[in-house]
């Protein structure tokens, strides 16, 4: 009779370390798709916002700059881009209205329409804001923007990164028309957003 109850409590713990087993393993694999749902989730949000403030970018530098001249091109971008807007507007200030340091800059055999880095301004402030918040370079094509030219700018945007070190936050391709299936996608870690921006020539 012992045998039989001894028996029985041991199918007993069985039957229970079992159920709590199984329990154990299903409340696991809950947490874990909640847990990926929830990663996944972030990611898309995170996708999302960046879309919204790429076109809202887009959107403001086409406004404000009146033309595709690059000094309405550099004043859209003191305007529309909130991070460096107050000490760019202040180093123009401070310089007579001069912006020429940032037209045309050469790096090694590389030219630049627009750049605006670190190692371009002499101010500490502001050089450590673009020392943090990365550089701004700018591409202005006459005429229409094809597949080649776009590939051509990522190529310098490559380049530049290769031979100054500097992250590039921003890079825009003003024209005055872009090829529908000249889209590309940024795929380097020092590139933030490559931004195609079609403006009127007047």
């Amino acid at each position: 009779m012992y045998l039989v109850y001894s028996i029985c409590l041991d199918c007993i713990e069985i039957t229970h370390d079992l159920i709590v087993a199984v329990i154990s393993i299903l409340l696991l694999l809950i947490l874990s798709y909640i847990f990926l749902y929830i990663i996944k989730a972030r990611s898309m949000l995170s996708s999302w916002m960046k879309q919204l403030e790429s076109s809202s970018l887009n959107l403001s530098i086409r406004v404000l700059a009146k033309s595709k001249s690059k000094e309405d091109i550099i004043n859209a971008i003191a305007e529309s881009v909130h991070e460096v807007s107050a000490y760019l507007y202040k180093y123009i200030e401070n310089n007579d209205n001069d912006i020429s340091r940032f037209i045309d800059v050469k790096i090694d055999n590389e030219q630049f329409d627009i750049l605006i880095d670190r190692d371009n301004v002499e101010e500490k402030r502001f050089k450590d804001v673009l020392k943090e918040y990365g550089s701004i370079i700018v591409r202005v094509v006459v005429g229409v923007a094809d597949r080649g030219k776009i590939d051509e700018f990522y190529n310098r945007l490559v380049a530049y990164n290769r031979i100054t070190g500097n992250r590039i936050v921003l890079a825009l391709l003003v024209a005055e028309r872009v090829e529908a299936e000249a889209k590309v996608s940024v795929r380097h870690k020092a590139i933030g957003s490559l931004l195609l921006i079609e403006q009127s020539t007047e």
